[in-house]
């Protein structure tokens, strides 16, 4: 499934009731879904909203990375404005690297808050190049990233130049408690980001 719709020029798109094949535990890179690149620079003619939200079996996914990845072509956006994965397991995923990048017209993530990160280890450009992204109504939430999350890879670009482009920015992302001590890379994680309060990275351990 990866790289399904990669390139595509869409009108529109329903995909809201897929049901993906359950995977018996423990999910491995040998039978976990593979659904890098999905929508990879593909252009919709109009603002549109992808909905996830009523995916099932998500816990078999082990790969996002490039998911929703937009086009370098600033001048041709790729129009997804909103992305809806309330309450999709990402338990077993391990890469997220890209995920939303050069999403320049995305607004929101839905259900930001539900997506866990227990075997996550990579997000190096994950939410780079959203200029119009705010994390004022979905951020990370505590028990699903904060107390498992533990990055072994890199936050380069992580968040570089989120809301740069909005007149009314959002919360910073909550990030406090984050387990860095394995990141081996931060290069330009928050440059030129654009937040109405301080990034909170005062207890990041660098040991």
């Amino acid at each position: 499934m990866s790289s399904m719709f990669t390139g595509a020029f869409l009108n529109s798109l329903d995909i809201s009731n897929w049901t993906l094949k359950p995977t018996v535990a423990p999910v491995t890179s040998s039978n976990g879904i593979d659904i890098r690149s999905f929508f990879r620079e593909c252009l919709f003619n109009s603002n549109t909203t992808i909905d996830l939200s009523t995916w099932s079996n998500t816990s078999s996914l082990i790969y996002l990375d490039s998911f929703f990845r937009g086009g370098i072509n600033v001048a041709i956006p790729n129009k997804i404005e909103q992305i809806n994965l309330t309450g999709r397991d990402t338990s077993n995923v391990t890469n997220m690297t890209f995920m939303f990048y050069y999403c320049t017209t995305l607004t929101q993530v839905i259900g930001l808050d539900d997506l866990r990160a227990d075997n996550l280890t990579s997000i190096r450009y994950m939410f780079a190049i959203c200029g119009m992204l705010s994390f004022a109504n979905y951020n990370f939430n505590d028990a699903n990233w904060n107390t498992v999350i533990s990055l072994s890879g890199s936050l380069d670009s992580t968040f570089r130049e989120v809301g740069m482009n909005l007149t009314s920015p959002g919360p910073a992302p909550d990030v406090a408690l984050w387990d860095v001590s394995n990141c081996d890379q931060m290069l330009s994680c928050f440059l030129k980001t654009n937040f109405n309060n301080a990034v909170d990275v005062n207890s990041w351990d660098f040991s």
